[in-house]
């Protein structure tokens, strides 16, 4: 009895002990003094690869193209040529938020008029191929604010073609009054552009997007072979564009 009274004296005197011990390790790691550490998500880069279809308002200025359309007989120009065609994005992935962009569209504008049995009809055609870079914001989701810049080559074509109502077929010899004359140069431009983007779903998105276009003419040829000299300079395909494009794709 009295060594089971002394064992139970001591295992009490160790719990204590113990118990002290504990909590003064406990009042130590208060005057540790943790930190709580603020975790920052990082945005996932822009990603975009895709293609579709662009349509693409050229505003030129038809000043000089009305010179020529008031000597044939037709109304003035004025508006934009509407130009439809294709474009592709894609990412440049050894750089982030930055993209590539090619695209080609082509359109023209047409005034006609009449003058007792004949037609005349005068036509502004536009062609552009353009390759571009594009640097991506995108301060929500979905949405990407792109500035950048597009090269790229194209040509400018203008058309004059009379015609009677109608001719009989002759394989030797045209019959009635018909004539086609075709004004045209090829040139390269540079222009800075903004496009604004809205992924609509994960494999969908439209854009908005406006630029200007600086042109750097070539030779102006008529009918493809005879040399024209003096053509005016503000005869040039410079122009403010206003584009939108509906994509499918991958887009973040």
């Amino acid at each position: 009895m009295r060594l089971f009274t002394a064992l139970l004296c001591s295992a009490f005197v160790i719990v204590m002990t113990s118990s002290q011990v504990l909590i003064a390790q406990d009042d130590k790691l208060e005057e540790l003094g943790f930190e709580e550490a603020n975790y920052v998500e990082e945005k996932p880069p822009y990603f975009a690869v895709g293609g579709g279809y662009i349509g693409t308002f050229q505003f030129m200025n038809f000043d000089q193209v009305n010179v020529l359309a008031r000597n044939f007989g037709v109304s003035d120009f004025d508006g934009g040529i509407f130009c439809s065609g294709v474009g592709g994005i894609a990412p440049v992935l050894i750089v982030k938020n930055l993209r590539v962009n090619v695209g080609g569209y082509s359109g023209n504008l047409v005034r006609e008029a009449k003058k007792s049995d004949t037609s005349l009809t005068m036509t502004v055609g536009s062609s552009i191929n353009t390759f571009g870079l594009d640097y991506a914001f995108q301060p929500i989701k979905g949405l990407a604010i792109l500035p950048g810049a597009s090269f790229g080559w194209g040509s400018l074509n203008i058309e004059r073609a009379t015609s009677t109502q109608s001719v009989d077929f002759n394989p030797l010899v045209p019959s009635g009054t018909q004539s086609l004359s075709r004004l045209g140069a090829s040139y390269i431009f540079v222009q800075p552009n903004l496009n604004i983007e809205y992924a609509v779903t994960q494999f969908a998105m439209i854009r908005a997007s406006a630029g200007y276009s600086l042109s750097f003419m070539g030779d102006w040829q008529m009918n493809g072979v005879a040399a024209v000299n003096n053509v005016p300079k503000e005869l040039n395909a410079n122009a403010l564009t206003l584009q939108f494009g509906i994509f499918v794709g991958l887009f973040n």
